[in-house]
């Protein structure tokens, strides 16, 4: 999953169909204690566009899980 540390277990699933632009990305992130699921799906956007907006909603959504509370 981008957007996630690289030391941080993950196991995720992508798929992209190129004739309607729909590019998914799913996966568990594997935190201590906190373990999430994630899944990112865009439909009718370029690849690029797709790939940036699902790091930047991945990196939030581990920042959010990995900070302390």
């Amino acid at each position: 999953m981008p957007g996630i540390a690289t030391e941080v277990k993950v196991a995720h699933k992508v798929g992209f169909w190129k004739d309607d632009k729909q590019n998914h990305d799913c996966g568990i992130v594997y935190l201590p204690e906190k373990n999430y699921l994630i899944c990112v799906m865009s439909r009718n956007t370029e690849f690029a566009d797709a790939s940036r907006v699902t790091t930047d909603i991945s990196r939030a959504v581990y920042q959010f899980m990995a900070h302390d509370r």
